[in-house]
């Protein structure tokens, strides 16, 4: 049973604020994860009798944040790759789509635990996946066919 969204800000739990992995990061990534944690939604859901809501995240696994709207928030492209591969590495978000760009198809992340783990012999140290781009059209291709023929 759904009984309330978070529609407005991002909200950061005392644990996240205060833990090693928070503290480590550096650049522009507390900023980007402040804006991935504005686009999560919140809904709070009925546990176990005695213990109150739980938080889930709704749109976990959706949650997308373009090179261009980080651009509009003063961050440039290249500090954005950067705090996103810290993000993964230090265990806050997850990749689970990789876009193509140009405003085609979108990165969609992953509100990860790992960070919980950060600095502790048992943390799952994770790289962020990155989409990999020919640089030639394939043999055989209209446009990359034998050159001087018609």
């Amino acid at each position: 049973m759904k009984l309330k969204k978070n529609h407005r800000g991002a909200y950061f739990e005392w644990d996240e604020l205060k833990s090693p992995a928070y503290m480590a990061l550096t650049g522009k990534s507390p900023q980007v994860l402040g804006l991935i944690f504005a686009k999560r939604q919140i809904v709070k859901i009925k546990g176990k009798p005695g213990r109150g809501k739980t938080k889930v995240i709704e749109n976990n696994g959706e949650i997308a944040l373009t090179y261009q709207e980080a651009e509009q928030y003063g961050i440039k492209i290249q500090q954005y790759s950067r705090a996103l591969d810290q993000l993964v590495a230090f265990g806050w978000i997850d990749v689970q789509v990789i876009g193509i760009g140009a405003g085609r198809a979108k990165n969609l992340f992953t509100v990860s635990q790992r960070w919980r783990n950060f600095g502790r012999d048992d943390f799952e140290y994770v790289q962020r996946q990155k989409r990999i781009q020919p640089h030639r059209f394939p043999k055989g291709h209209s446009f990359g066919g034998t050159h001087g023929t018609s």
